[in-house]
């Protein structure tokens, strides 16, 4: 019992009686123990005890009488940073008192300019010592909960034990009505200006990597850089407040032309044949929810209504970066919006959470998509405009998703996680897919987990499985072939990372996540194959890194022994390779270049080569303007070349077997 309390109340409770000068957290609590966040995060905040060797002595049991002291120190501590706190709002009160209030109409009647000036930066000071206040009342509370078991052993100290409990439902109050005189709502945001052109090279037309034409017109003839021209534009408004003690709201509202740009769902973004275009400036709400933290059934719990964002994992639910020359984490940060809640309850070694709600008619002002989710995969075979495989987007947008992930702490060896999803439909759906054997479906039966393990130092172990089962209504249409599983091993040193795995992905998977791409193919699915990389940093201003990746088909989409989709015949490898240079205080630069070789099987294609060879070239650069101000131009080459004979291997809608072009891209961000 005594240990327990050193380890659970000592966390909380112990400040005040010493603080060690180094900056490290206590060497006699391991990484894997865990209250080392804890202990970390207390002691960084200047609110931890320890003994004055720096060590904590979590696992040497604490006497009674040693946890009555820290208690009373941890209480004489918090009073006095209240007080200090109230000194300073007199203070702050006087000095605006004793301030000129003007009327005799000359200068000596009005405050100085350095009078407000320091008085703005007594108030910026004051503001922050506020801000750090949300965490006093759970100790405020943990010490009124042990004073009626500790009681006695403080009154053999010589405490008022009366007077401390008077003291602290003072300080309560208090500090609530400090916190009530902050602002009710906080507004910040960001403003992105961009634009980006794209240019024919040898009279041919090119696509980039969202698959949407580049250097054509709307008729798909080549063009210069003046007939491909878009300028976009994007404000996001975000209104953030803490209402009560325990609840966060927050809005996020967005005006701009970048919808028909970001696309709205999984079957839009990648644009195919065709050319994308800014749109009309459209108003809608990103985000809109209202968090809550608490305690329930012995566990801290987080409570999410509204639009909230989720994610799981790259494979299972993550929205994909439909935009990959355009940076905001609004569009990036790979989170689905869901119409509904969250819940979440984090126990020391166990964590479980629950989420679910509508995810289909969010429009914007202008009644376009936003956020729309589809799922399935519907077709395998290679035709006019596809790479072999490709994935296509389903045809079941998804009308309500329901979800359930559990989370294991392995200790110091890592974390295990699994989850079940049911994603449905509307009741009318029902979508096809567009080979044979046909069928139908209008519900996902979503489920898989992953693992992270650190089996050595510096050494992890990252596996993924996934698996989506189609249903029309109860009836089970697809259950086989259309699982995935990932599994990498990586090292991480001080100046260079790297990893070596194999994955396979089976050509009727069909969660709505965001695996990657090879070249223009996002999503692939229907292969399997080795990938493998590697970083490593010169020094602080220059960094290189190379990849590689090499598959075949998945040879499983058959049907009556014929293979549909692309067969273990069939080869696709990617390789890349790239250098990050800082030269200057503020310019960072970015070359990179993207090989994807295809070698098809020419007797079953019936193609004179079965070669197809992508080059991508890319240079990127950023200029630093201040903290929070960036500036961004980059120009990308594309070199396409089928030599197959097959116009099906074209890029989409390119008529020509080559396809080559030029794009120029640029965006101005502000973060306020």
């Amino acid at each position: 019992m005594k240990r327990t309390l050193s380890y659970l109340f000592g966390v909380v409770l112990m400040a005040g009686l010493y603080i060690p000068a180094t900056a490290q957290n206590f060497p006699d609590v391991p990484e894997y123990h865990w209250a080392y966040e804890a202990l970390e995060t207390l002691k960084n905040d200047g609110l931890l005890v320890g003994y004055p060797d720096g060590m904590f002595r979590g696992a040497r049991p604490m006497s009674r009488y040693e946890f009555a002291v820290a208690m009373n120190a941890a209480y004489q501590k918090l009073k006095y940073m209240f007080d200090g706190l109230q000194s300073r709002i007199d203070g702050l009160q006087r000095q605006i008192d004793a301030l000129p209030k003007g009327g005799g109409g000359t200068q000596g009647d009005f405050a100085s300019k350095a009078d407000l000036q320091a008085l703005r930066d007594q108030l910026e000071a004051f503001k922050n010592d506020l801000s750090g206040m949300k965490n006093w009342k759970n100790d405020i509370d943990a010490l009124r909960e042990l004073m009626n078991t500790f009681e006695q052993d403080l009154a053999s100290l010589g405490v008022d034990v009366e007077a401390m409990k008077k003291d602290l439902r003072s300080i309560e109050d208090r500090v609530a009505a400090l916190e009530a005189r902050k602002p009710a709502v906080d507004i910040h945001g960001t403003v992105d200006i961009g634009g980006r052109a794209g240019h024919s090279r040898d009279h041919e037309i090119g696509v980039d990597w969202n698959g949407a034409w580049v250097g054509a017109d709307l008729s798909g003839d080549p063009v210069g850089v003046t007939r491909d021209l878009h300028v976009m534009h994007e404000l996001g408004l975000i209104f953030s407040g803490t209402y009560g003690r325990d609840v966060n709201m927050t809005a996020e509202l967005v005006v701009g032309n970048l919808l028909p740009f970001e696309g709205g769902n999984m079957t839009t973004q990648f644009a195919g044949a065709g050319r994308k275009e800014e749109g009309n400036t459209d108003v809608w709400l990103h985000r809109f929810e209202a968090a809550w933290n608490s305690s329930w059934f012995g566990a801290p719990v987080n409570l999410r209504l509204g639009r909230i964002g989720h994610q799981i994992n790259p494979y299972i639910l993550k929205r994909q970066d439909v935009d990959y020359y355009w940076d905001s984490d609004r569009w990036d940060n790979g989170d689905w919006m869901i119409d509904g809640g969250s819940v979440d309850f984090d126990w020391s070694n166990f964590s479980l959470g629950f989420y679910g709600g509508k995810v289909s008619n969010r429009g914007s002002a202008l009644n376009s998509g936003v956020y729309d989710m589809w799922v399935g995969n519907t077709t395998v075979i290679p035709s006019v405009g596809t790479r072999p495989g490709n994935y296509t987007p389903g045809l079941m947008v998804v009308d309500t998703i329901l979800g359930a992930e559990v989370g294991v702490n392995l200790g110091r060896i890592g974390t295990a996680r699994a989850t079940y999803n049911l994603l449905d439909g509307p009741d009318t759906a029902s979508a096809a897919n567009g080979v044979l054997p046909a069928f139908t479906f209008n519900r996902l039966q979503l489920w898989g987990g992953e693992l992270d393990i650190e089996f050595a130092k510096n050494f992890r172990l990252n596996g993924y499985f996934a698996k989506s089962d189609y249903f029309q209504n109860d009836d089970s249409q697809v259950d086989e072939d259309n699982w995935l599983w990932d599994a990498a091993l990586r090292y991480a040193g001080d100046r260079f990372n790297v990893f070596a795995g194999y994955r396979e992905i089976g050509p009727w998977y069909g969660g709505p996540g965001s695996w990657g791409r090879i070249g223009y193919w996002n999503n692939p699915t229907d292969i399997k194959g080795f990938h493998a990389g590697v970083d490593f940093r010169v020094n602080d201003d220059i960094s290189l890194y190379a990849t590689g990746e090499f598959y075949t088909g998945s040879d499983r989409a058959d049907f009556g022994g014929t293979v549909f989709g692309i067969s273990e015949d069939d080869k696709v490898n990617r390789i890349q390779a790239g250098i990050g240079f800082k030269f200057a205080e503020n310019w960072h630069l970015g070359l990179g270049w993207e090989g994807v070789f295809w070698d098809l099987d020419e007797t079953r294609f019936e193609l004179e080569s079965g070669k197809i060879d992508e080059h991508w070239y890319t240079a990127d650069l950023t200029y630093d303007l201040g903290e929070n101000t960036t500036w961004r131009f980059g120009y990308q080459i594309l070199d396409y070349k089928n030599k197959t004979g097959d116009s099906f291997f074209n890029t989409p809608g390119n008529p020509n077997v080559n396809a080559k072009s030029g794009l120029f891209f640029t965006q101005f961000s502000i973060k306020f």
